[in-house]
């Protein structure tokens, strides 16, 4: 569950695991400088609250699954600009230029309905169970930087050596890999669109992660807009505007400017 309030329920990190996140801050969105793992997991850690009742805290962040982290990864999302994805497209077909939007929590709960459906057992403590009895559990965000620059196949293999927990993993391979994909499916899927002006039937791609971290990066030079605006019109530093939660430096540069916020997006 994504909310406002920055608390995330996680589904794969343990029962009852839930992790807290403070609002975004102009040196969190300076910090973003790829759109890969490990900037995704140091987003994460920076922005975790070490609350009491929650196991995931500040340094943790590696320690999620690829499907956990995207829940906290939504989570960021709605607090910077709301639920809903925002993209235009050019239609294959006629050029012409049509908005694609999306609510961002409907679309993890129809992916979370795939893990329903399975035929996987859940277990106790992170732990699936295939119907051939068959044991494993999910990779977690440090497994994955680990995978960097291994080949493919290798990294498969090793993935699976560290992660099939009762079985053989060369045996298990391909069902378990393919048990994986189910029982935690990430935000990296193609969606269907329809042009509004010919009808043409269009498909586009959607990674959360390279979405959100690659918004930050767009907005570098609109951050360095709003410092000097802010420092300019009220006389605060530098350090002070940046420490800002993202809400109230947005807030502030509209009362500045008389104008509203641009949309997240593109």
């Amino acid at each position: 569950m994504v909310t406002m309030s920055g608390h995330v329920q996680l589904r794969n990190s343990g029962t009852g695991s839930w992790a807290a996140i403070r609002e975004v801050t102009g040196f969190d969105e300076e910090a973003v400088s790829s759109t890969g793992t490990p900037a995704a997991i140091a987003l994460i850690d920076r922005l975790l609250l070490p609350v009491p009742g929650t196991k995931i805290r500040p340094g943790s962040a590696a320690s999620l699954t690829a499907a956990d982290r995207d829940l906290v990864l939504a989570a960021v999302h709605v607090q910077v600009s709301g639920p809903l994805v925002r993209s235009a497209l050019t239609c294959t077909g006629c050029r012409e230029i049509f908005d694609l939007d999306f609510n961002l929590p409907d679309l993890l709960a129809r992916l979370r309905q795939a893990n329903e459906q399975t035929q996987v057992r859940t277990l106790a403590n992170g732990v699936f169970e295939l119907e051939s009895g068959v044991r494993f559990r999910l990779p977690t965000g440090e497994e994955e930087c680990a995978l960097i620059g291994m080949p493919q196949v290798e990294g498969v293999q090793w993935i699976l050596e560290r992660c099939v927990v009762d079985g053989e993993a060369g045996l298990a391979g391909e069902q378990a890999q393919l048990a994986m994909e189910q029982v935690a499916p990430v935000a990296d899927v193609d969606l269907a669109a329809e042009c509004p002006e010919c009808g043409a039937n269009e498909r586009v791609h959607f990674d959360l992660q390279h979405y959100l971290l690659s918004g930050f990066m767009a907005e570098r030079r609109t951050l360095a807009t709003e410092v000097h605006l802010l420092a300019r019109g009220y006389g605060w530093s530098r350090h002070e505007i940046m420490e800002m939660p993202r809400s109230q430096r947005k807030s502030a540069v509209s009362m500045v400017t008389g104008a509203e916020p641009a949309r997240w997006g593109y």
